[in-house]
C-alpha cells in the first residue's frame, strides 16, 4: 500500500482553522467547529490529517494537537463513510503520540485509541490489542506507560464483553499477555497494568485460572518493590484472588507468605497500604472455603494489629474535634442548661456501624474485620483480646483515652459470638466498663454505655418465668449466659441514669439508647424500678434539647411494653400521657426534626396501653394530627396558587411540571400524622369506633383533606378510607356535606389514583406492543395507587353488593394495572430504565395488590370479570398476582374465591385454561395455604372453600385428561404437592 503523506496546502489550511480555538472564547471556538464540520465534507482524507497533527506537527502549538486528537477520535466514532482500512491504518498511525513528551499529547492519543476501538466492536479488536499489547512492552517508559493507560480505558469501557462465552479463547490468551506485562521497570505503568486486572478479575475471574500461577509470581514480585502505591495494587489483586470459591485454593501453598504480608501492610505507615491490608480480611472472611486456616499464633498476630488500628484517626474524629476541645471535663458532669426546649443538634456521633457506609477508614476497616473474625474463630479469638483488653483497660491517664477507647470497642465487638467464652470474665471486665461511664473524655463515656447495651442479655441476668409464661421469651433463650444476681443489673441502671443526666448530648442520646436496650431486654425484670425510672424519663422531657428528646421517646414506649400493662393505672397513667401530649401540642406542625419521634412514641403507646384507659387522649391526639395534615394541604395550596400566578413560567407544560412538584413535596410529619390516626382507629374496639368517628369530626375531616391538593398526604387518606371500610363500612355511607357521603366523595378519587399517570400513558400503547414506563414521581405515584387500590379492595368486600352498577368503572381503571405484572412472566413486555429499578418494584406490588381487587369483584360478579381480562387479554398476569398473593400468605378468602367462581364459568373456561400452568400454580398455592388457626397470622383456607378449589381442580383433571401429566411437571414443588399427579 503506498505511503500516505498530507498535502502541504491542506495541512496549512486545517492548522489555520484548528488555532483559533486555543483562544478560549466560546464563539471561536463555535466557529471552528463549523469551519471543520465543512472541511470533513470536501475532504475526505481530514482525520487523517487531524491524525499527522496530533503525532507529527511537534513544532504546532500543543492545544492545537490536542483540538485535533480531540477531532480525531470524534471521527473515529460518528464518520460511518470512512473506509476501514484507511480507519486500521489511521490507528497505526498514531500509535507514537502515546510516547510523546507532552502529557497532553499522550492523553489525546489515548483516547482516540480508546474510541477506535469502540468504533470497531470490541469483538473484533483482538488484533489491534496485540499491537497496543506490545507497545506496552516497549523499551521506551512513555511508549510503555501511555499503552498501559490505553488498554485500561478499553477494558473500563468494554467490561460487558468479559463475560461473552463465545470470546472466551480470545479473552484468556489477552489476559495471559496483560499478566506477562505486570514486572515492568516504571512503578506507574505496572500499576495501570494491576488496575487492568482488577477491572477484567471483577468481570470474569475464570479467565485468569490458566494463567493462575503465573499471575500470583509477577504479584508477589510486586510486593518486594518499594512502591507502596504498587504494594497495595497488588495487595487487592490478592485480596480477589483469596475470595474465589475453590475447593483447590491456588494461594492455598502461599499462606504464610501471604498472612506475613497482610500483616506488613496493617502496621505500616501509608494509609493507603493499611487500607488494602484491612480490607483483606474484611472481604475475604465471608469465603466459607477459605483457602487458609489461621494458626493460633497468626490469628493472635492478626487481632493485635486489627485492635491498636481501632484508635481514632483524625478523620474519624473530625465530627467530635470541636466538643472535644471545648468539653466540660468536670469528674462530676451536670445535665447541660436547657436554652429553650428546642434547640437543632448536629448528628454526627453515629455508632461505627452506622458509618460503615460513609468515608472508609482504619478504624471502620478494622472493625469490620473483627467482626469478620469473631463470627469465624469466636473462642480463638477471644483468648487471644483478653489480655489486649485488659492492658488497653489500664490506660486510665486521661491523655491516653484513644487507646482506652479503643479497648472498650474491642469488647463491644466480642459481644455478639463470644459472650459463651467470656462468660466466666465478665463481672471484672464490665465493671470496670461501668467505671468508664465517668471518664472524662465523652466519647469513652459514649463508647461504654454502648457496649454496656451489647451486654444486655447478660446483664440482665436470668429469665423472669412471667415473661416465659406469657410468651415475651422463648425456651430457647434459656440457654443464653446470663449473671447469676442482679447486682450488675442495678449498677448497669445507675450508670445509665447518670448517663442521661449528663452535660454531653451524645452521652445523653448514648444513655437513652442503652436503656432501652436493657429494659426492652429484662423486660418483667425492670418491673421493681419502673416507677423511679419513669419519673426520672418525664423529668427530662422539659429539659432536653430535641436531638436527645428523640432517643428519649424510643425510651419511654418501650419501658411501657415490658412493665405488662403496669402503666394503665390512671395516676402513672396521667403523668406520662400529659408529658408526652404536651410535647407533641409543643412542636410546630411542620417540625420535622422532633415531632415524627413523638408521634411515633404516641402510636407505640396506643398499641400497649388498655384502650380504657388511654381512650381520654384519643381526642387530643387525633386534633393535633388533623393540624398537621390540615397545614400541609394548606401550605401547599398556597404554593400551587403563586404557582398559577407566576409570570416567569413561560409554558403550561412547565406550569404543570412545577405544579407537580409542589404537589408530591410532602412533609415527612404528615406521614407520621396519618399512621398516628390509622393507630387511633386500629387500637379502639370496633364497636367504640363510631362513637370516636361522631365525637372527633373524623368523616368531615376525612372529607375535606380528599379534596387537597397534597398527593403525599391522599395517599394516606386512602389507607384511612380503606381502615374504615374495612371495620366500620357504615361510617362510609354517613352524609358529611349537604347528603354527600364520604364513599361518593372519595370513589371518583379512588379510581382516578388507581392508575398512575405515566402508567395510563403507557396502557394506551399496550396494544403497539413495547412501551416505556418512566416518569420522575414514579415513586410518590405508585404508593398513591397501592392505597388506592387496597381502599377499593376493602369497599368491594364489604359493600360488592351494592356497587354492581361501578364494577366496570373499577376494572376498567384496575385491570390497567395488571400490565405491570409483565416482569414477573417470562415474556416481559415492558421496558424500564434500570436507574428506576425501585419505582419498578413499586410498581410491581402494586400490580399485585390490583390482581386481588379483580378477584374481589370475581366473588360478585365473575362474568363482568371474564368479560374484563378477556378483553385486555391479561390472564396469566392475573394469575401470577394472585400466585404471589398466595407464595406470601397475603391473600385472603375473597380473592381465593373469586378465582373459583371464575373457573366455573362455562363461556370463559377455554380461554382460561389456555393458561393451564398458570391456572393449577395458583389454584395449587391456595390449597396450600393452611386451615385457620391462633398461630396463623397471615391467609387461611376455610374448609368450605378448600372444597370448592379441590372440586375445580377436579373439574380441569377432566378437562384437560391425557395433558394432565405435562401440565403437572410443569408446576413448582410447592403446587405439585397439593395436587393430584395423574
Amino acid at each position: 500500500m503506498t505511503q500516505w503523506s498530507p498535502n502541504a496546502e491542506t495541512l496549512q489550511q486545517l492548522l489555520s482553522v484548528l488555532q483559533p480555538a486555543t483562544v478560549q472564547q466560546t464563539s471561536r471556538v463555535n466557529s471552528v467547529l463549523d469551519n471543520l464540520n465543512a472541511l470533513s465534507q470536501q475532504n475526505p482524507d481530514l482525520p487523517r490529517y487531524y491524525a499527522h497533527i496530533l503525532v507529527h506537527c511537534t513544532d504546532v502549538n500543543p492545544g492545537t494537537r490536542q483540538l485535533a486528537g480531540s477531532q480525531l477520535s470524534k471521527q473515529f466514532i460518528q464518520n460511518l463513510t470512512w473506509d476501514q482500512s484507511d480507519k486500521q491504518a489511521t490507528f497505526y498511525s498514531i500509535l507514537p503520540g502515546l510516547s510523546d513528551q507532552n502529557v497532553l499529547i499522550r492523553n489525546s492519543t489515548s483516547q482516540a485509541v480508546t474510541k477506535f476501538i469502540t468504533s470497531v466492536g470490541f469483538e473484533n479488536s483482538f488484533p489491534f490489542l496485540d499491537q497496543l499489547l506490545s507497545e506496552c512492552a516497549s523499551e521506551n517508559e512513555l511508549m510503555s506507560d501511555g499503552a498501559c493507560e490505553s488498554l485500561k480505558r478499553i477494558v473500563e469501557d468494554n467490561t460487558e464483553c468479559f463475560h461473552l462465552i463465545r470470546l472466551k479463547e480470545n479473552l484468556v490468551s489477552f489476559v495471559s499477555k496483560i499478566i506477562g506485562l505486570i514486572q515492568r521497570p516504571n512503578p506507574s505503568t505496572c500499576k495501570k497494568i494491576l488496575v487492568t486486572l482488577e477491572t477484567i478479575f471483577e468481570c470474569n475471574q475464570s479467565l485468569f485460572d490458566p494463567s493462575m500461577n503465573n499471575l500470583l509470581n509477577n504479584v508477589f514480585a510486586c510486593l518486594a518493590v518499594s512502591d507502596v502505591g504498587l504494594q497495595a495494587l497488588a495487595t487487592r489483586i490478592l485480596t480477589n484472588v483469596a475470595q474465589k470459591r475453590d475447593m483447590n485454593h491456588p494461594l492455598a501453598p502461599r499462606v504464610a507468605d501471604l498472612i506475613t504480608h497482610i500483616l506488613y501492610c496493617m502496621g505500616h505507615e501509608n494509609e493507603q497500604l493499611v487500607m488494602s491490608g484491612l480490607n483483606f480480611w474484611d472481604l475475604v472472611l465471608d469465603n466459607k472455603e477459605l483457602i487458609f486456616t489461621a494458626t493460633e499464633q497468626q490469628l493472635a498476630n492478626i487481632a493485635s494489629v486489627l485492635v491498636r488500628r481501632l484508635v481514632y484517626g483524625d478523620e474519624d474524629l473530625i465530627p467530635f474535634r470541636e466538643e472535644l476541645e471545648n468539653a466540660n471535663v468536670s469528674s462530676e458532669p451536670q445535665l447541660r442548661p436547657s436554652q429553650g426546649w428546642y434547640e437543632p443538634d448536629d448528628d454526627a456521633n453515629m455508632t461505627l456501624e452506622d458509618q460503615i457506609d460513609g468515608q472508609d477508614t482504619p478504624r471502620k476497616a478494622a472493625f469490620r474485620s473483627l467482626v469478620k473474625l469473631s463470627e469465624n474463630y469466636p473462642e480463638h479469638l477471644t483468648t487471644c483480646l483478653l489480655p489486649a483488653i485488659n492492658d488497653l483497660f489500664q490506660k486510665t491517664n486521661p491523655e491516653q483515652w484513644e487507646e482506652l477507647e479503643s479497648g472498650i470497642l474491642t469488647l463491644k465487638i466480642l459481644a455478639r459470638h463470644c459472650t459463651a467464652f467470656l462468660h466466666p470474665h465478665l463481672p471484672a471486665i464490665l465493671s470496670l466498663v461501668l467505671s468508664f461511664c465517668q471518664h472524662s473524655v465523652f466519647l469513652v463515656r459514649t463508647m461504654s454505655l454502648s457496649t454496656l447495651s451489647s451486654y444486655s442479655i447478660w446483664i440482665c441476668g436470668p429469665l423472669d418465668e412471667r415473661d416465659l409464661r406469657v410468651g415475651y421469651a422463648d425456651q430457647s433463650e434459656l440457654a443464653l449466659p446470663r449473671a447469676n444476681n442482679s447486682d450488675i443489673f442495678e449498677k448497669t441502671l445507675s450508670a445509665l441514669h447518670a448517663a442521661l443526666h449528663d452535660h454531653s448530648t451524645r452521652v445523653q442520646k448514648e444513655g437513652c439508647s442503652s436503656l432501652t436496650t436493657i429494659v426492652a431486654e429484662a423486660r418483667s425484670r425492670i418491673i421493681p424500678y419502673a416507677d423511679q425510672l419513669l419519673d426520672v424519663l418525664l423529668d427530662l422531657v422539659p429539659r432536653y434539647t430535641s436531638y436527645s428528646l428523640r432517643y428519649l421517646f424510643e425510651t419511654i414506649p418501650t419501658l411501657v411494653e415490658a412493665t405488662h400493662g403496669l402503666f394503665n393505672e390512671t395516676t402513672k397513667l396521667q403523668k406520662l400521657m400529659e408529658s408526652v401530649l404536651g410535647m407533641m401540642e409543643k412542636c410546630e406542625n411542620t417540625d420535622d426534626t422532633l415531632l415524627p419521634w413523638v408521634l411515633l412514641a404516641v402510636q407505640k403507646l396506643l398499641d400497649e396501653i388498655n384502650h380504657d384507659a388511654i381512650s381520654p387522649y384519643l381526642t387530643r391526639i387525633m386534633a393535633k394530627s388533623f393540624a398537621i395534615i390540615d397545614d400541609e394541604n394548606t401550605s401547599i395550596q398556597q404554593q400551587v396558587e403563586l404557582n398559577a400566578q407566576d409570570q416567569s413560567v413561560v409554558t403550561d407544560a412547565l406550569r404543570s411540571e412545577r405544579e407537580m412538584d409542589i404537589r408530591t413535596s410532602g412533609c415527612n410529619t404528615t406521614e407520621y400524622a396519618i399512621q398516628t390516626l390509622h393507630s387511633c382507629i386500629r387500637t379502639t374496639p370496633v364497636s367504640a369506633r363510631p362513637t370516636l368517628i361522631t365525637s372527633t369530626n373524623y368523616l368531615a375531616f376525612l372529607f375535606k383533606e380528599l379534596q387537597g391538593p397534597s398527593l403525599s398526604a391522599l395517599g394516606g387518606i386512602f389507607d384511612l378510607v380503606g381502615q374504615l371500610a374495612e371495620g366500620t363500612p357504615d361510617a362510609l355511607k354517613v352524609a358529611v356535606s349537604e347528603g354527600t357521603t364520604l364513599l361518593s366523595s372519595c370513589f371518583p378519587l379512588l379510581l382516578q389514583y388507581a392508575v398512575p399517570s405515566h402508567i395510563n400513558t403507557a396502557y394506551l400503547q399496550h396494544k403497539q406492543g413495547s412501551f416505556n414506563v418512566s416518569s420522575p414521581h414514579a415513586g410518590l405515584e405508585h404508593r398513591l395507587s397501592h392505597s388506592a387500590i387496597v381502599a377499593l379492595g376493602h369497599i368491594i368486600d364489604v359493600m360488592g353488593g351494592e356497587m354492581n352498577e361501578q364494577f366496570e368503572a373499577v376494572l376498567g381503571r384496575v385491570t390497567q394495572m395488571l400490565i405491570l405484572a409483565a416482569p414477573i412472566t417470562p415474556n416481559a413486555t415492558i421496558v424500564y430504565n434500570p436507574k428506576d429499578q425501585k419505582d419498578v418494584e413499586d410498581g410491581i406490588q402494586t400490580a399485585i395488590v390490583a390482581g386481588g381487587v379483580v378477584s374481589r369483584v370475581a366473588w360478585w360478579n365473575p362474568t363482568v370479570v371474564c368479560q374484563a381480562l378477556e378483553g385486555l387479554g391479561v390472564i396469566s398476569h392475573f394469575l401470577q398476582c394472585l400466585s404471589s398473593l398466595a407464595i406470601n400468605f397475603l391473600i385472603t378468602l375473597s380473592e381465593m374465591a373469586g378465582l373459583v367462581k371464575i373457573v366455573w364459568c362455562e363461556s370463559f373456561l377455554p380461554t382460561l385454561c389456555a393458561t393451564p400452568v398458570g391456572l393449577l400454580e395458583t389454584l395449587g398455592l391456595f390449597l396450600a395455604i393452611p386451615d385457620a388457626s391462633a398461630e396463623n397470622e397471615g391467609s387461611y383456607l376455610s374448609p368450605d372453600l378448600r372444597a370448592e378449589i379441590t372440586n375445580a381442580v377436579q373439574m380441569l383433571k377432566q378437562r384437560f385428561g391425557d395433558g394432565w401429566t405435562g401440565i403437572y411437571s410443569s408446576l413448582s414443588s410447592t403446587a405439585q404437592q397439593t395436587l393430584p399427579p395423574n
